[in-house]
């Protein structure tokens, strides 16, 4: 009985973790975390995405 509760439960946490990995990886790559590997300011970041949301008001019109 106690095998299968670990077992339960290290799966569990497996797939938690698989999750997460994907959804970290997804917003990476998504654009709406930057990555570690460059490291841009906090303000840098924030003024890219006013940019970019500027460019796709304009380009409705």
């Amino acid at each position: 009985m106690k095998h299968k509760l670990i077992k339960g439960y290290l799966v569990g946490k497996a797939i938690e973790m698989t999750i997460a990995g994907a959804t970290v990886l997804l917003a990476k790559k998504k654009g709406w975390m930057p990555e570690h590997s460059e490291t841009p300011s906090k303000a840098d970041f924030i003024a890219q995405k006013k940019k970019e949301a500027a460019r796709k008001r304009i380009a409705r019109f």
